[in-house]
């Protein structure tokens, strides 16, 4: 297996895993409001997606995201994804999951157009002091993914619910 071959399997598990890690939830527990200063889950959704489309059509292909594309429209927001915007909205959780599906295809339509050699393709900023190419972003973003993944299933054990899906 190369390079390539391994962050595609990484992709499809993450969001299999995020994906399961979302099942049970209505919109009601979806935007529930944690005590203290935890973030709801809704928010820690849209910024999970709205990185990953980001990253896959500006950083990787200068593109538009996306959000950019239409999405804002259907979740009831304007077309600057922002957290603040998103946190006052009270966007469906079907739609959020649309989206969501929308910009895990576009990254593995992305990651079946290039080659091994793409993932050294420097990106032309640096994230922590390391320059950022796709791959390194690719291995972020799964490890994103699966943070925010990890924070999603314990707010849905606060309410009441299975977190993760193991």
């Amino acid at each position: 297996m190369n390079a390539l071959e391994f962050i595609k399997q990484d992709v499809i598990i993450a969001d299999r895993i995020l994906g399961q890690t979302m099942d049970g939830l209505t919109n009601e527990t979806f935007h529930w409001q944690p005590p203290g200063t935890a973030n709801r889950i809704s928010d820690l959704y849209f910024h999970v997606v709205t990185s990953q489309d980001s990253r896959i059509h500006k950083s990787f292909q200068d593109k538009p995201t996306l959000w950019e594309s239409g999405w804002h429209s259907k979740m009831g927001l304007g077309p600057e994804p922002k957290w603040e915007a998103f946190a006052q909205g009270s966007c469906e959780l079907e739609t959020a999951l649309q989206y969501g599906a929308a910009a895990q295809e576009a990254l593995l339509d992305y990651l079946s157009s290039i080659q091994p050699d793409g993932l050294d393709k420097p990106l032309g900023f640096q994230i922590m002091g390391q320059d950022m190419t796709v791959g390194s972003m690719l291995i972020l973003m799964m490890l994103h993914k699966g943070g925010h993944g990890g924070e999603i299933a314990c707010l849905k054990g606060i309410q009441g619910l299975k977190g993760l899906p193991i």
